[in-house]
């Protein structure tokens, strides 16, 4: 009897240990893997690369949709509007071209958790062109329009803007409470225009946003 009685005490014993286990695994598995969206706001310190041009400041407005895989690594996927471009001169240098490209960016990317409320970021961004409006003053004379449409005017040039651009986002980010502080620089991968005119210019994006977190 006092051996049935032991037996039946460790076989509890054991299915609560066991039982206890699996709900600490649940759990623990539950605070690890959680969804997230996060409205943010921002601007962009933007340039073409190679075009000798000056920044232009711009707005970055989005959100992002995430969930952290574990305790070091999180998911993302973003949209953000992002103005971007330059000013630069035009065939010398009294002629002056302001190019504004605006894009739907939508930036993947792999955060890596290195401190408590420290990431750092990579990922892959395809942007759309969802606006092209250029200025070129040549002469005393103006001309607007998309930068295709402009440099049409000169008869120089058959130069005209990629309607996808390709770039890849680094970033760090800081979460305090609710609140994300993510500083990151888009790398253009591709040429910001075709045709024989300057067409190896590249997107070159540095973009400051504040975020606010909300669990899903």
């Amino acid at each position: 009897m006092k051996k049935i009685l032991m037996i039946a005490l460790l076989l509890a014993v054991t299915i609560n240990a066991f039982s206890q286990r699996r709900r600490t695994v649940r759990r623990s598995y539950a605070r690890s893997s959680q969804w997230y969206i996060m409205p943010k706001v921002g601007f962009n310190i933007a340039d073409v690369t190679d075009w000798g041009g000056d920044v232009r400041f711009g707005l970055a407005l989005g959100g992002e949709l995430g969930c952290r895989v574990n305790q070091l690594i999180t998911l993302s996927g973003s949209f953000i509007y992002s103005q971007q471009g330059t000013t630069t001169w035009y065939n010398n240098e009294k002629n002056n071209l302001s190019v504004h490209l605006d894009y739907i960016n939508l930036p993947f990317m792999v955060h890596f958790s290195v401190a408590p409320g420290l990431q750092l970021k990579v990922g892959l961004q395809p942007g759309i062109l969802v606006n092209d409006n250029s200025i070129l003053k040549i002469g005393g004379r103006r001309y607007e329009g998309s930068l295709g449409k402009v440099l049409e005017n000169t008869s120089w040039d058959d130069a005209g803007t990629q309607s996808v651009d390709w770039s890849m986002p680094f970033a760090v980010s800081y979460q305090y409470r609710k609140w994300v502080f993510d500083a990151r620089y888009n790398l253009g991968l591709n040429n910001v225009t075709y045709g024989t005119w300057t067409n190896s210019g590249h997107n070159s994006v540095f973009q400051f946003t504040v975020g606010y977190k909300f669990s899903l």
